[in-house]
Protein backbone atom coordinates (compact mmCIF):
# COMPACT_ATOMS: atom_id res chain seq x y z
CA UNK A 1 0.00 0.00 0.00
CA UNK A 2 2.57 2.44 0.49
CA UNK A 3 4.47 1.58 -2.43
CA UNK A 4 1.49 2.76 -4.12
CA UNK A 5 0.86 5.92 -2.50
CA UNK A 6 4.52 6.89 -3.46
CA UNK A 7 3.71 5.54 -6.91
CA UNK A 8 0.64 8.35 -7.28
CA UNK A 9 2.53 11.07 -5.03
CA UNK A 10 4.89 10.77 -8.13
CA UNK A 11 2.38 10.39 -10.63
CA UNK A 12 1.44 13.77 -9.67
CA UNK A 13 4.02 15.69 -9.79
CA UNK A 14 4.57 14.26 -13.33
CA UNK A 15 1.12 15.32 -14.25
CA UNK A 16 1.65 17.11 -17.46
CA UNK A 17 -1.21 19.40 -16.90
CA UNK A 18 -0.57 20.58 -13.28
CA UNK A 19 2.44 18.90 -12.37
CA UNK A 20 5.61 19.82 -10.92
CA UNK A 21 7.56 22.20 -14.21
CA UNK A 22 10.79 20.65 -12.86
CA UNK A 23 10.04 16.93 -12.97
CA UNK A 24 8.67 17.40 -15.97
CA UNK A 25 11.79 18.87 -17.29
CA UNK A 26 13.66 15.56 -16.34
CA UNK A 27 14.93 12.94 -18.30
CA UNK A 28 16.93 9.50 -17.68
CA UNK A 29 20.13 11.01 -18.73
CA UNK A 30 19.61 14.34 -16.61
CA UNK A 31 18.75 11.86 -13.61
CA UNK A 32 21.38 9.69 -13.77
CA UNK A 33 23.96 11.51 -11.74
CA UNK A 34 21.64 11.59 -9.00
CA UNK A 35 20.97 8.00 -9.28
CA UNK A 36 25.13 7.54 -8.29
CA UNK A 37 25.22 10.26 -5.63
CA UNK A 38 22.17 8.35 -3.74
CA UNK A 39 23.87 4.61 -4.36
CA UNK A 40 27.34 5.92 -2.84
CA UNK A 41 25.26 8.01 0.13
CA UNK A 42 23.88 4.68 0.82
CA UNK A 43 26.90 2.57 0.90
CA UNK A 44 28.40 5.55 3.11
CA UNK A 45 24.95 4.90 5.33
CA UNK A 46 25.83 0.86 4.89
CA UNK A 47 28.93 1.06 6.61
CA UNK A 48 28.05 3.05 9.84
CA UNK A 49 25.16 2.50 12.49
CA UNK A 50 22.69 5.08 12.22
CA UNK A 51 19.36 3.16 10.96
CA UNK A 52 17.59 6.12 10.80
CA UNK A 53 20.24 7.06 7.92
CA UNK A 54 19.84 3.95 6.47
CA UNK A 55 16.01 4.16 6.38
CA UNK A 56 16.12 7.48 4.40
CA UNK A 57 18.90 6.36 1.92
CA UNK A 58 17.29 3.50 0.72
CA UNK A 59 14.01 5.58 0.30
CA UNK A 60 16.55 8.02 -1.72
CA UNK A 61 17.75 5.35 -3.58
CA UNK A 62 14.15 3.71 -4.39
CA UNK A 63 13.37 7.29 -5.06
CA UNK A 64 15.32 7.27 -8.28
CA UNK A 65 14.17 3.76 -9.33
CA UNK A 66 10.36 5.13 -8.87
CA UNK A 67 11.49 8.33 -11.09
CA UNK A 68 13.65 6.59 -13.67
CA UNK A 69 10.40 4.01 -14.26
CA UNK A 70 7.92 6.87 -14.30
CA UNK A 71 9.75 8.86 -17.13
CA UNK A 72 9.57 5.81 -19.22
CA UNK A 73 5.83 4.98 -18.56
CA UNK A 74 5.54 8.45 -19.64
CA UNK A 75 7.13 8.02 -22.84
CA UNK A 76 5.16 4.90 -23.54
CA UNK A 77 8.07 2.38 -22.81
CA UNK A 78 7.13 0.05 -19.58
CA UNK A 79 5.68 0.51 -16.16
CA UNK A 80 7.20 -0.22 -12.64
CA UNK A 81 4.94 -3.03 -12.28
CA UNK A 82 6.70 -3.92 -15.54
CA UNK A 83 10.14 -3.25 -13.89
CA UNK A 84 8.59 -5.38 -10.84
CA UNK A 85 7.67 -8.45 -12.64
CA UNK A 86 11.05 -8.38 -14.69
CA UNK A 87 13.24 -8.54 -11.54
CA UNK A 88 11.05 -11.30 -10.12
CA UNK A 89 11.13 -13.58 -13.14
CA UNK A 90 15.09 -12.92 -13.55
CA UNK A 91 15.20 -14.21 -9.38
CA UNK A 92 12.97 -17.26 -10.22
CA UNK A 93 14.80 -18.11 -13.37
CA UNK A 94 18.54 -17.47 -11.51
CA UNK A 95 17.69 -19.85 -8.22
CA UNK A 96 14.61 -22.36 -9.78
CA UNK A 97 15.35 -24.93 -7.50
CA UNK A 98 14.02 -22.44 -4.62
CA UNK A 99 10.60 -22.26 -6.32
CA UNK A 100 10.02 -25.92 -7.59
CA UNK A 101 9.50 -27.79 -4.05
CA UNK A 102 13.24 -29.73 -4.85
CA UNK A 103 15.28 -30.60 -1.60
CA UNK A 104 17.79 -27.75 -1.92
CA UNK A 105 19.32 -28.61 2.27
CA UNK A 106 22.10 -30.11 0.65
CA UNK A 107 22.82 -26.81 -1.10
CA UNK A 108 25.99 -24.68 0.55
CA UNK A 109 26.31 -20.85 0.12
CA UNK A 110 29.08 -21.59 -2.62
CA UNK A 111 26.47 -23.89 -4.69
CA UNK A 112 23.64 -21.24 -4.64
CA UNK A 113 26.68 -18.67 -5.96
CA UNK A 114 27.69 -21.40 -8.79
CA UNK A 115 24.02 -21.88 -9.70
CA UNK A 116 23.09 -18.00 -9.83
CA UNK A 117 26.45 -17.73 -12.13
CA UNK A 118 25.50 -20.42 -14.16
CA UNK A 119 21.48 -19.43 -14.75
CA UNK A 120 22.98 -15.66 -15.27
CA UNK A 121 25.09 -16.51 -17.86
CA UNK A 122 22.37 -19.47 -19.97
CA UNK A 123 20.14 -16.22 -19.67
CA UNK A 124 22.24 -13.99 -21.47
CA UNK A 125 20.61 -12.77 -24.95
CA UNK A 126 24.56 -12.45 -26.46
CA UNK A 127 26.16 -15.46 -26.97
CA UNK A 128 29.34 -13.36 -27.80
CA UNK A 129 32.35 -14.81 -25.36
CA UNK A 130 33.91 -11.00 -26.01
CA UNK A 131 34.60 -9.08 -22.50
CA UNK A 132 32.72 -5.76 -22.28
CA UNK A 133 33.27 -3.04 -20.13
CA UNK A 134 31.15 -2.51 -17.21
CA UNK A 135 28.90 0.70 -17.03
CA UNK A 136 30.32 1.03 -13.36
CA UNK A 137 33.12 3.51 -11.36
CA UNK A 138 36.41 2.90 -13.18
CA UNK A 139 38.03 0.90 -10.20
CA UNK A 140 35.29 -1.47 -9.92
CA UNK A 141 35.01 -2.08 -13.58
CA UNK A 142 38.99 -2.77 -13.91
CA UNK A 143 38.22 -5.38 -11.34
CA UNK A 144 35.66 -6.89 -12.67
CA UNK A 145 37.13 -7.09 -15.92
CA UNK A 146 40.12 -8.59 -14.90
CA UNK A 147 37.87 -11.06 -13.14
CA UNK A 148 36.26 -12.35 -16.02
CA UNK A 149 39.61 -12.41 -17.50
CA UNK A 150 41.15 -14.45 -14.93
CA UNK A 151 38.06 -17.08 -15.65
CA UNK A 152 39.27 -17.56 -18.91
CA UNK A 153 42.77 -18.28 -17.19
CA UNK A 154 44.14 -15.23 -18.52
CA UNK A 155 45.72 -14.90 -14.68
CA UNK A 156 48.83 -14.43 -13.48
CA UNK A 157 50.82 -17.62 -12.18
CA UNK A 158 52.14 -15.34 -8.50
CA UNK A 159 51.98 -12.26 -6.63
CA UNK A 160 55.66 -11.62 -7.86
CA UNK A 161 54.28 -11.15 -11.39
CA UNK A 162 51.64 -9.13 -10.31
CA UNK A 163 54.20 -6.74 -8.53
CA UNK A 164 57.01 -7.02 -11.55
CA UNK A 165 54.14 -5.86 -13.67
CA UNK A 166 53.34 -2.97 -11.62
CA UNK A 167 57.38 -2.23 -11.94
CA UNK A 168 56.82 -2.05 -15.49
CA UNK A 169 54.14 0.06 -15.65
CA UNK A 170 55.59 2.28 -13.32
CA UNK A 171 59.11 2.78 -14.76
CA UNK A 172 56.93 3.36 -18.25
CA UNK A 173 54.58 5.92 -16.76
CA UNK A 174 58.24 7.86 -15.48
CA UNK A 175 59.48 7.78 -19.09
CA UNK A 176 56.69 9.21 -20.63
CA UNK A 177 56.81 12.07 -17.67
CA UNK A 178 59.93 13.08 -18.55
CA UNK A 179 58.72 13.13 -22.47
CA UNK A 180 55.83 15.27 -21.36
CA UNK A 181 53.71 13.48 -23.46
CA UNK A 182 50.72 14.48 -22.01
CA UNK A 183 48.41 12.02 -24.09
CA UNK A 184 51.36 9.42 -23.53
CA UNK A 185 51.30 10.21 -19.43
CA UNK A 186 47.63 9.62 -19.26
CA UNK A 187 47.89 6.18 -21.27
CA UNK A 188 50.66 4.92 -18.63
CA UNK A 189 48.94 6.03 -15.76
CA UNK A 190 45.35 3.88 -16.71
CA UNK A 191 47.81 1.03 -17.38
CA UNK A 192 49.44 1.92 -13.89
CA UNK A 193 46.17 2.15 -12.41
CA UNK A 194 44.50 -0.52 -14.14
CA UNK A 195 47.07 -3.33 -12.70
CA UNK A 196 46.71 -1.65 -9.11
CA UNK A 197 42.99 -2.43 -9.72
CA UNK A 198 44.75 -6.13 -10.50
CA UNK A 199 46.38 -6.42 -7.29
CA UNK A 200 43.67 -5.78 -5.22
CA UNK A 201 42.06 -8.56 -7.40
CA UNK A 202 44.57 -10.89 -7.11
CA UNK A 203 45.01 -10.34 -3.11
CA UNK A 204 40.74 -10.08 -2.38
CA UNK A 205 39.94 -6.36 -1.57
CA UNK A 206 38.01 -4.19 -3.36
CA UNK A 207 39.91 -1.70 -4.49
CA UNK A 208 36.70 0.97 -4.77
CA UNK A 209 36.47 0.71 -1.08
CA UNK A 210 39.91 0.58 -0.37
CA UNK A 211 40.29 3.87 -2.34
CA UNK A 212 37.65 5.10 -0.22
CA UNK A 213 38.42 4.50 2.84
CA UNK A 214 42.42 6.17 1.64
CA UNK A 215 40.46 9.71 0.77
CA UNK A 216 38.81 9.42 4.06
CA UNK A 217 41.88 8.83 5.96
CA UNK A 218 43.44 11.74 4.36
CA UNK A 219 40.20 14.26 4.37
CA UNK A 220 40.90 13.72 8.51
CA UNK A 221 44.08 13.90 8.69
CA UNK A 222 44.23 16.86 6.41
CA UNK A 223 41.35 18.49 8.46
CA UNK A 224 43.31 17.75 11.53
CA UNK A 225 46.42 19.73 10.26
CA UNK A 226 43.97 22.60 9.88
CA UNK A 227 42.55 23.00 12.94
CA UNK A 228 46.14 22.19 14.84
CA UNK A 229 47.68 24.74 12.76
CA UNK A 230 44.59 27.24 13.79
CA UNK A 231 45.11 26.21 17.52
CA UNK A 232 48.74 27.10 16.90
CA UNK A 233 47.74 31.03 15.65
CA UNK A 234 48.90 29.98 12.23
CA UNK A 235 47.43 30.17 8.78
CA UNK A 236 47.97 27.18 7.29
CA UNK A 237 48.23 27.56 3.43
CA UNK A 238 50.97 30.26 4.93
CA UNK A 239 53.50 27.60 6.27
CA UNK A 240 56.36 26.23 4.98
CA UNK A 241 56.36 22.67 3.55
CA UNK A 242 58.68 21.34 6.85
CA UNK A 243 55.84 23.16 9.02
CA UNK A 244 53.45 21.03 7.00
CA UNK A 245 54.61 18.10 7.01
CA UNK A 246 55.80 18.26 10.49
CA UNK A 247 51.38 18.75 11.15
CA UNK A 248 51.19 16.05 8.88
CA UNK A 249 53.37 13.66 10.50
CA UNK A 250 51.78 14.30 14.03
CA UNK A 251 48.30 13.58 12.68
CA UNK A 252 50.12 10.03 11.19
CA UNK A 253 51.05 9.41 14.89
CA UNK A 254 47.04 9.93 16.28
Amino acid sequence: MSLKILQETLGRLFDKKNGCPWHAEQSHESLSPYLIEEAYELKGALAGTDNGALKDELGDVLLQVLLHAQIAENQGHFTFDDVCKGLSDKIRQRQPYMFTGEDTSNLTSDDVFRLWLENKEKSKKKASQDLETPKLPALIAAQKIQGKAASYNFEWRNLTNVLAKIEEELSELKEALQKKDKAHIKEELGDLLFVLANLGRYIDIDAEDTLQKANAKFVKRFNGMLADSESQGDEFKKLDSEAMMSLWRAQKRK
